[in-house]
């Protein structure tokens, strides 16, 4: 927090005035990340290529972008247990709205008819759920590092989740 109030040439009590712990400040710089993030999401998911590789695209964004904030891993290396306190005991309030957010794009989807039948609430928190894992515990083979392991993961674990063949 010391470090925080420096660079923004402010006390550190001025920065506890707005935010009473380092895991508050986090959650706030998250939510801003977020709403930017939220764009280039939509970009991937919304462009014109065929829905299997959009899912794959915005899915390999996802995992992509969350692994390699600055911020996120920057903390994470020097007190893990703010990162892990804020986005998972604290982190409910986040992880929903994070979620509506997914769910009102699945749902978009399932409307115009692109994928389905599906529940879209319950398919945006496993992915979700998935994405979190792969930032919370980087390591192990799946999903992959590269764009083409990313994208051939979600292929063949997210996409079939919202991409099922007619009954």
């Amino acid at each position: 927090m010391q470090e925080i109030a420096r660079r923004a040439g402010v006390a550190r009590v001025t920065v506890y005035r707005r935010f009473d712990s380092k895991a508050a400040l986090l959650r706030a710089v998250v939510m801003i990340e977020v709403i930017e993030f939220v764009e280039r999401f939509d970009a991937a998911l919304l462009s014109g290529r065929p829905i299997a590789d959009r899912i794959a695209d915005a899915t390999s964004l996802a995992t992509k972008e969350l692994r390699t904030n600055a911020l996120l891993s920057t903390v994470l290396r020097a007190d893990s247990g703010t990162v892990l306190t804020a986005l998972t005991i604290d982190g409910q309030a986040e992880f929903e709205l994070i979620k509506g957010i997914l769910t009102a794009r699945i749902e978009g989807l399932v409307d115009r008819g692109e994928v389905g039948p599906v529940d879209p609430s319950r398919a945006a928190e496993l992915t979700l759920r998935l994405i979190y894992s792969t930032f919370f515990m980087p390591f192990g083979a799946l999903p992959g590092r590269t764009d083409a392991e990313l994208r051939a993961f979600a292929h063949e674990f997210v996409v079939p989740l919202l991409v099922r063949p007619p009954a």
